[in-house]
């Protein structure tokens, strides 16, 4: 699996599991309607608690972005690419904001920063196709 988790990192681990998910979707590795491993069968593949992995899925079902269901398991929602809503788009401007000002306080200019921005989303974008 592409899962990367980094016990050093400061990050923590169900965020980091949480964004590798995001990060397959985005690259194309995980297909809306796919499975994904049990709770307990990626925590075992991954090395780490199951209370974590849980905690991941959860928050990736609050964001409609998994479906989790007793008898069908874990998947990947059929609606994760095209559920873009109002309250969506408020939550990601908030999060850009923060990354522009972040930039802008490490001398990062504008045109830098829309360089790399369009280089990550060609890349991530790319792959799908």
């Amino acid at each position: 699996m592409f899962i990367r988790i980094d016990l050093n990192s400061e990050e923590t681990l169900y965020s980091q599991l949480s964004n590798q998910i995001k990060y397959g979707i985005a690259k194309g590795y995980l297909k809306p309607g796919e499975d994904l491993p049990s709770v307990r069968g990626l925590a075992s593949e991954l090395g780490i608690n199951l209370h974590t992995v849980a905690k991941a899925y959860n928050r990736l079902k609050e964001e409609g972005i998994i479906n989790i269901n007793r008898s069908r398991g874990v998947k990947v929602s059929k609606q994760v690419l095209t559920n873009r809503g109002t309250d969506y788009e408020t939550i990601l401007h908030g999060k850009i904001t923060k990354l522009v000002s972040e930039g802008i306080c490490h001398g990062i200019e504008k045109d830098e920063f829309m360089q790399m921005v369009e280089k990550i989303f060609d890349g991530l974008e790319g792959e799908q196709k």
